[in-house]
């Protein structure tokens, strides 16, 4: 028995360097592209991110929940002290979603700047980190302001309007 392990030994040996060798030379070869699709994947998610932070917005900035010439923090909070906090459950549950949506972007932009191919990205990306991170201020504030009987400066901050342009052309980099 020792013998005959000993005859094939060499050969079961070179059986497994040449697995071994085959399989990395598989992972080299196709590392590039499966990293390409993973960048992929994930600009493609900031993309769908990006899609449903358009749509809360436009649903929070519908007639029945916006007053006139007020931004959306500010309309809650006339609301709320006009009406209670209970008769708008359902603005505050959107704009929670809203405020998490930037949160999943900032994380999602975050993961992928290391990788971007285009400077119009990096500056994009850290612009909506900018406006995410002073939007969610404000959001966070919201019940300070309401029991302190305060009320939200007029000064806005608008979404970055060239980061959907970015990523696109991010997209089309990879």
């Amino acid at each position: 028995m020792i013998a005959l392990a000993q005859k094939y030994l060499p050969y079961v040996a070179s059986l497994l360097a040449l697995c071994i060798a085959s399989a990395a030379l598989y992972s080299v070869s196709h590392l590039p592209q499966e990293k390409a699709n993973t960048e992929l994947r994930l600009v493609q998610e900031i993309l769908v991110t990006l899609d449903e932070h358009e749509r809360l917005l436009n649903d929070l900035q519908a007639d029945k929940f916006v007053e006139k010439n007020k931004g959306i923090l500010e309309s809650y909070l006339i609301k709320i002290r006009r009406d209670g906090v209970p008769a708008h459950s359902d603005m505050k549950r959107k704009v929670d979603a809203l405020d998490h949506n930037l949160t999943a972007l900032s994380t999602l932009l975050e993961l992928y700047e290391p990788n971007a191919r285009t400077p119009a990205f990096k500056s994009e990306a850290k612009n909506f980190r900018s406006y995410a991170l002073a939007w969610s201020d404000r959001w966070g504030a919201m019940f300070d302001y309401f029991m302190g009987g305060g009320e939200y400066s007029t000064s806005q901050f608008s979404f970055p309007s060239k980061l959907i342009a970015a990523v696109k052309a991010e997209r089309a980099a990879i």
